[in-house]
């Protein structure tokens, strides 16, 4: 068809009257602008450029010829449909006439190209551009409207607006954005290319709830995956771009096994270290319960002891080891001081807690930071990887450079030159970095490496030794006369080498033939520890004697505050993190952070709460905004950079963009109706078909919903606007659960019946069915059981209690747990309502949730879910005088006639407790 539609623009089998400009034109493109000259400022705007084109007579008259001649069907919208299916194809005409050689390229260009990895975003576009400016290319001057075009089509991500530096091509962050927006483009074409990244990574982290929306997710997440193998040196590129089971199971592990480095390292960034005090609360409560004021000073000893006087705490004395029994009272009765004394010697020593508990601290903060840096250097593109590799490499790092002149003469001589006289360094907090120097392939290239902002950047302009003139710095204290003048400045020194083995791994090493694997390789681990060494120079146990103070009953003035001051301008991100808290947001990026290692939160204060969450496993933080939260990257698959890449495919797996199958039909109102909404949820209508077609390159079939016209020829159909659109359907293939039936003398497809018949009085199980619900009444004391419960949920109401059995005993299984639509050939939503009604006389409400739905997220949006106005799922699970409610999740669940039930043993996460439901409640309120 592609080539067919191409053809009939070139030749003018359309039969247009402006033939020989069309030919001179050769594509839809250059024929509907060639008319006159546009400025440059109209085609600044691509998308507004082109649909003010689609609006001319001239895009008019060649959409009506192309519908003619391929006997389009007639909508609203199939004119303009047609006329961009020709510019469309007319761009890509390069890969439509050699599709062999043209395997995840757009009109020559290869986006599976190692040079575009590492690269932002909108460099990947510019080299697009660039690519079709080439004086060759048909329409060369509308470079920046074929690129947005085929983009698109092939790689909607490339074209969101306002995506971070930090998010590079081939990153995790850029795996996660893809996936992304290949759910909203398969929901509503074209949106994504409306949005900001922010509003599009609030949705990521919405996770999908309907198997497709799941299946669009992952092929997504695989196909961006396999090129992060391809970019990280872990897989040889194909030139076929295809890949055996072996190497995608391969893939798999690998990309496992780096989420899990990445996911530990951005925890423990994120872990805040407790006071002793507030350890000490935490093991008083454990020993003793809640309800004792343990700060509360109401302590004062019996007698002249110690010379104290009070009054003092728990804390005070439990911290001091001043605890003694028949030593003090309480003179309130709330704090039992003797009891907790006569058991003084089973608290733990807080002290040795304290010290173990910053151990583990320190030494996972410099295990992030030594992560953070080979993540950064891994995300470089594979020039500049390739130069810290195998270059011989010098190590710098910026002072803060301070001289103090006599103004008594005491310097001798009256010399008053700054820095003559010595000059004092000091860590430069705005400069935290090291800089590196490689010498490589005959030239000298330079890079900053700094964990504490979160990126590695070249260096154009590196000058060792002092950056500039001194700066005279007004007295201390304002204080007109003082016997020294002080000056500052900037200085770049050099990190020499410490050993005869660390010399040898600054040395230069031959480049291999073999995939180079930054992030594991021995050069990366060394520049890595460089800087974690840097920050964090002793042990632990050093560091933490150093900076302990002193302690007194009365005050403590604890290392606490200086530790995590320390802490928060070396920690990767952290100071970021600092500033995000006081209103300071970067890259544009005002409704998320994105952590060094890809990890997004969501909330305009979502920094705030970043460590909190790490220290809920898995809870919600508090809330910031309506429906967007502190999400914990456990609860969202669309915080995880590796978000939807685990358990895809198996089998043979070609690389190709997301969208290029339905993209592969060459026009895109077949993708706008593969692609339609309506396609996530089960065919509930009689007069349409759900199958697929064959494609082109051996791609997979494409998923489309058809219906007749009057004719009885078969079109793509649109059920969101109840159109036919495109040419008749060739090679269309129903799906097997389809039967047909006889409607106004067409055969129509109808999904086969699937409900199980219902025995009359039996005690056996009856198995509700995917899609299917079940009504038990008096008389029948059968167990309803139903399992498979992935995205799906099972809703049980039980009323008519008899003092044995409910006698009324509903089960549905909703397909997708959506309540409007969940279930075959029934309005979901109408039976809530009658079965909500029916409480009114007390019962018990059971829901249960799928394995991959039970998320707090996934939970908030099935229970919250609005059909006309209402809430069925809240109206159903409300709190009501003599009704029993229970919400779980599991893969599958059985119902007794008694009200008991029995979930599938590990799975899901069992019941759900108050405390795990509030969340729930809070993200949908």
């Amino acid at each position: 068809m592609k080539k067919n539609i191409l053809a009939s623009v070139r030749n003018n089998a359309i039969a247009l009257d402006e033939f020989e400009y069309l030919r001179r034109s050769k594509d839809a493109l250059g024929y509907l602008t060639q008319s006159r000259q546009w400025s440059p400022e109209e085609l600044s705007d691509p998308r507004a450029f082109l649909t003010n084109l689609l609006n001319t007579p001239e895009a008019y008259a060649l959409g009506k010829a192309l519908q003619t001649q391929f006997k389009g069907a007639p909508s609203a919208t199939s004119i303009n449909d047609w006329a961009m299916t020709a510019i469309a194809i007319g761009i890509d005409a390069k890969s439509i006439l050699d599709p062999d050689n043209s395997t995840n390229k757009v009109a020559g260009f290869d986006l599976s190209s190692l040079d575009l990895g590492g690269k932002p975003l909108r460099e990947v576009v510019k080299a697009l551009t660039e690519h079709l400016a080439n004086p060759e290319t048909p329409a060369a001057d509308f470079a920046p409207v074929r690129a947005y075009a085929l983009l698109a089509r092939h790689a909607p991500e490339l074209l969101v607006k306002e995506v971070p530096d930090s998010v590079t091509y081939g990153s995790p962050s850029w795996i996660s954005l893809k996936a992304a927006v290949a759910r909203i483009e398969a929901q509503a074409p074209g949106q994504a290319l409306s949005m900001n990244y922010g509003k599009i990574m609030q949705y990521a982290n919405i996770s999908p709830i309907t198997a497709a929306e799941k299946q669009v997710e992952q092929q997504a997440s695989l196909q961006a995956m396999m090129y992060w193998a391809i970019n990280e040196g872990i897989l040889k590129k194909n030139d076929n771009n295809r890949y055996t089971a072996a190497q995608v199971e391969h893939v798999r592990g690998k990309a496992k096994e780096r989420f899990i480095a990445l996911e530990k390292a951005s925890s423990a960034k994120d872990t805040e270290l407790l006071t002793r005090e507030d350890m000490a609360v935490k093991i008083l409560k454990e020993k003793f319960g809640e309800g004792i004021d343990f700060k509360k000073k109401c302590i004062i000893p019996i007698e002249n002891w110690n010379h104290l006087k009070g009054p003092y705490s728990v804390i005070d004395l439990v911290l001091s080891g001043e605890l003694s029994r028949g030593i003090f009272r309480s003179f309130d009765t709330t704090i039992p001081v003797d009891t907790i004394a006569r058991s003084r010697h089973e608290i733990p020593d807080i002290q040795e807690a304290f010290k173990k508990s910053f151990s583990h601290y320190y030494e996972g903060k410099k295990n992030a930071t030594s992560t953070a840096v080979r993540h950064l250097i891994s995300q470089l593109p594979l020039k500049d990887r390739e130069r810290l590799e195998f270059g011989a490499i010098k190590v710098y790092e910026q002072h803060n450079a301070t001289s103090s002149i006599s103004n008594l003469g005491l310097n001798g001589f009256g010399d008053t030159t700054p820095g003559r006289y010595g000059v004092q360094r000091s860590l430069d907090e705005n400069h935290l970095g090291l800089m590196i120097e490689t010498r490589y392939d005959g030239k000298t290239y330079h890079y900053e490496i700094n964990p504490p902002q979160g990126f590695i950047r070249p260096i154009t302009h590196f000058k060792p030794g002092l950056q500039g003139e001194w700066t005279k710095l007004p007295p201390k204290d304002n204080n007109s006369f003082s016997n020294y003048t002080t000056y500052s400045n900037k200085e770049i020194n050099e990190v020499h080498a410490k050993s005869d083995a660390e010399r040898r791994q600054r040395e230069s090493t031959p480049k291999t033939d073999e995939p180079l694997q930054s992030f594991n390789s021995s050069r990366t681990q060394y520049i890595a520890q460089l800087m974690a060494n840097k920050f964090f120079p002793n042990d632990s146990r050093n560091l933490f004697e150093q900076t302990q103070g002193l302690t007194t009953l009365d005050t403590e003035v604890t290392d606490f505050e200086k530790i995590q001051n320390f802490t928060r301008i070396i920690v990767p991100f952290a100071s970021a993190i600092h500033s995000f808290s006081k209103g300071h947001t970067r890259d544009g990026v005002e409704s998320l952070v994105l952590d060094i290692f890809g990890f997004l939160f969501v909330g305009a204060k979502a920094a705030g709460g970043i460590a909190k969450v790490a220290g809920q496993a898995g809870s919600f933080a508090s809330k910031i905004q309506k429906g967007a939260n502190i999400l914990s990257r456990a609860v969202a698959s669309g915080a995880n950079p590796f978000s939807g890449g685990r358990a895809l495919f198996s089998g043979t797996v070609k690389l190709v963009n997301t969208g290029a199958s339905l993209a592969n039909q060459g026009f895109q109102f077949l993708r706008r109706g593969a692609n339609s909404a309506d396609l996530l949820s089960p065919i509930k209508r009689t007069d349409v078909i759900e199958g697929s077609i064959k494609t082109t390159n051996n791609a997979d079939p494409l998923k489309v919903i058809a219906k007749r016209d009057d004719s009885g020829l078969l079109y793509a159909y649109d059920p969101k606007t109840e159109n036919l659109f495109g040419p008749p359907l060739k090679n269309f293939q129903p799906d097997n659960t389809f039967s047909t039936l006889q409607t106004n003398a067409q055969k129509l497809p109808v999904p086969a019946p699937v409900k199980p018949a219902l025995p009359a009085h039996t005690s056996q199980p009856v198995d509700i069915f995917m899609g299917n619900s079940q009504t038990l009444n008096q008389g029948n004391e059968s167990i309803l059981t139903t399992r498979s419960l992935t995205d799906c949920s099972a809703i049980a109401v039980l009323t008519d209690w008899d003092g044995k059995v409910y006698r009324t005993r509903t089960l549905m299984h909703l397909s997708g747990s959506n309540v409007e639509h969940g279930l075959i050939g029934e309005d979901a939503s109408k039976l809530l309502s009658s079965l909500d009604g029916s409480l009114n006389r007390g019962g018990k409400v059971i829901l249960v949730a799928g394995i991959d739905s039970h998320s707090t997220v996934g939970m908030g949006i099935i229970i919250g879910q609005t059909t006309n106005n209402q809430r069925p799922l809240m109206s159903l699970l409300k709190d009501r005088e003599g009704v029993s409610v229970t919400v779980a999740s599991s893969l599958g669940v059985s119902i007794y006639p008694d009200g008991t039930f029995k979930l599938i043993e590990d799975t899901g996460k069992g019941v759900f407790t108050k405390e795990m439901l509030k969340p729930v409640y809070d993200f949908i309120d």
